[in-house]
Parts: structure tokens; sequence; C-alpha cells
């Protein structure tokens, strides 16, 4: 076994190497224990509800971020990197070729091995991030415009290929990562860094690695428009999925506006609904999953008096094609 410590900003990542699992650890001043369950927020789309149906995630990329510099491209400075390091990661055959172009074009010899070596890195990983907050109003508002709906987790029941759950490390300010390496901890420490703006989301992230296949990959860190227009068009949502149980959702909560521009058919405790939507289809699949999968649910509401978002639980059954009854069990 093979043990790695890089330092950032007061924060140490390691990564324990063995031919049967890859170890990794974050340390921190003031490290707190990790929280018993972790939520992901989702739209009403036909991705998400793929998504929930057959208990896959989708497992990003830097291109899919709304941060620009979330585990940005640039932040690796590969300037100190030594031949000594290339030619250990190379094939013996190569080392007569792989010299030359050292001492001719080294910039452009670095640059190609840090592109080369940042696909490879997430042609292996996918980024899975959930947060403790379930009732943030700013995220409710800007993942789904509260019609959506949160899967709340048991991340314990995660396979052993979800490795984390680990903190992200706010910043004020972006540093370059000065490295030599290549391998899975350049890889942690680069996706774990983001500016405090986003401190509010109180983030955890997983690395997902992938044992067999690898994963399709695109972005705009590529040599020109034409190959990252290429490689987009040649992505889609099932080429980065990786599968989990069932077992690890501990909850559902369904958004404050979930049920707008629904038909409401009577009032009182329990009532009924009718998906009449343009997303009628969509919810009625997602209503479905609720019922099959046995999920607890929750529907998020509002607290007037204290203008803080609350939940309910709901119990919900399936009536006729559209229909379903809502019962209204208690608030949590």
């Amino acid at each position: 076994m093979e043990n790695r410590v890089e330092k950032y900003k007061n924060w140490e990542y390691k990564i324990n190497f063995s031919k049967d699992v890859n170890k990794f650890e974050i340390n921190y001043p003031n490290k707190k224990l990790d929280p018993d369950t972790l939520s992901k927020y989702y739209s009403i789309n036909e991705c998400s509800i793929e998504s929930i149906e057959n208990n896959n995630f989708y497992v990003s990329q830097p291109e899919d971020f709304n941060d620009l510099f979330d585990t940005a491209y640039n932040i690796l400075d590969f300037n100190q990197l030594y031949l000594n390091c290339i030619l250990s990661l190379s094939p013996k055959n190569q080392e007569e070729n792989i010299r030359h172009h050292w001492e001719t074009h080294k910039e452009f010899f670095i640059n190609s091995i840090k592109k080369d070596s940042y696909r490879a890195l997430l042609a292996r990983f996918g980024i899975l991030c959930t947060t403790e907050n379930k009732l943030n109003e700013l995220m409710w508002g800007y993942y789904n415009n509260n019609e959506g709906f949160l899967l709340e987790f048991n991340y314990k029941e995660f396979p052993k290929n979800f490795h984390g759950p680990f903190p992200i490390n706010y910043v004020k300010t972006i540093d370059k990562i000065k490295t030599n390496n290549i391998d899975h901890l350049t890889f942690l420490l680069q996706s774990n860094i983001k500016k405090d703006i986003w401190k509010h989301e109180n983030e955890y992230r997983f690395l997902v690695e992938s044992d067999s296949e690898y994963l399709k990959v695109r972005g705009i860190w590529e040599d020109s428009e034409l190959d990252r227009l290429r490689i987009e068009q040649n992505i889609s949502f099932k080429e980065r999925i990786m599968p989990y149980s069932s077992k690890s959702i501990k909850a559902i909560y369904l958004g404050f506006n979930f049920l707008k521009g629904e038909k409401i058919l009577d009032t009182g405790n329990p009532y009924r609904i009718e998906f009449i939507s343009e997303k009628k289809d969509l919810k009625k699949r997602l209503l479905d999953s609720i019922i099959t999968q046995e999920m607890n649910c929750y529907s998020i509401i509002q607290n007037v008096k204290n203008f803080e978002l609350e939940c309910e639980r709901w119990d919900i059954k399936f009536i006729n094609t559209y229909e379903y009854e809502i019962n209204k069990i208690d608030a949590c």
C-alpha cells in the first residue's frame, strides 16, 4: 500500500493506494462528524424521473456545474512536473522519444499531459453533489423553483465505489495547486474546493469510481470549439450514471409548488388530486415510484408565522389513471 498526502489552505488530503480499494481521507481544523443523512435536489424532468425509477445517479463532471470555477481544469499547476515522473508513468520503449519531446517542446508536452490526465480522471470518476440542507429556501428556489423534489439518503448504504462523503473546502480565493503527481488524490483535492460565496449550500461530495467501463467526458478545456461541440453531441445522460440501492433512500420531499397547475378534486383530509398539467405524466411516474418503493413521503409547507420552510408527512394512494389520494399525517 502507498500513502500520499497533499495540503491546501490548512486542509490535508490523503489517499491510501492498494490493489483492492483506494481509501480517501480529508482532515481540516475543527473537523466535525459526518452528517447522518445527505440529500439531493431534483427538478421534474425525464432524467430525474428515470433516475428515481431505476435508482441511479447521474455523476457530474465540471462542465455540468453552475459554478464556472468548480473543479477547474486550470487550477492544476504542472510546472513542477519532472521528467522522471513522466518516465515512471510511460512505457519503457518510449523513453528516448519522451526525452526528445521534453527537451524540444517542454511547455507543449506538459500541457498535453495535463489535458490527458484530466480527461483520464473525469473518465474514471464522477462527482455526486449532496447537501445537509433539506429546508434551504435558496436551494429549493434555484434548483427546482419549489416545484421539484428532494431525496434524503442513508448514504452508508451506497456501494463501495462511492468514496465519501467529503465536505467542501470553502475559500475566499482559489489558489493554484502545484503538483508533480497525476493520480486520484489530485482529483480529490481539485474537486473539493469552492469559493465561499457557495457556503450556504453546505455541500458534501462523493467521488464515484467507475469499476468497469470509462465514463463519457466533455468540456470547455478541449483544444478547440470543434472538439468541444463534437464531444457534447456524443454524450447522453445514460453514459454517466451509477446505480445505488433503493434501501439507501430514507425519504422523499415534494416541493411546495409540486401540485401547482394540478386539479384539486375535493378538500379536507384526505383529499384527491388529478394531474392535468404538461408534466402530468412525469409527476404520475414519480408518485408511482414513491408508492412502489414504499418511500417515506413529505411535502414542503410554509410557516407563515416564522417565515420558514417546514414539512408534513403524506400518505399517497393511487386511485385511477392520473388521480391520487393524499392523506396529511403530521408535521415534521
